[in-house]
């Protein structure tokens, strides 16, 4: 299958305590995302993340999320101490 998405929108985000969404370009249908410096928790379900439940993250860690409802529906929290940061790029098809 031909990959048809690209780029459209680039954007670096911190997470902490507060549950924090991604607020997707409205074309969007897929999101990179690279996990810097801390640990982080996600939940794409229309649920929120808490610091012991959700999809853990390490630094490094790359996640592909794809559709538009979990892209609006994703949200992350950090699971440790210190601040997370996300880096995300939006695509398009």
């Amino acid at each position: 299958m031909l990959n048809t998405e690209h780029a459209i929108a680039f954007k670096s985000v911190s997470i902490g305590t507060t549950v924090t969404t991604l607020d997707p370009p409205t074309n969007a249908v897929r999101a990179v995302m690279t996990v810097e410096t801390a640990s982080l928790r996600y939940r794409y379900d229309g649920g929120g993340p808490t610091s012991g439940v959700g999809h853990l993250m390490s630094p490094g860690d790359v996640l592909v999320i794809e559709g538009k409802q979990n892209l609006t529906q994703f949200a992350a929290t950090r699971s440790g101490s210190t601040n997370a940061v996300l880096s995300i790029t939006f695509e398009a098809q």
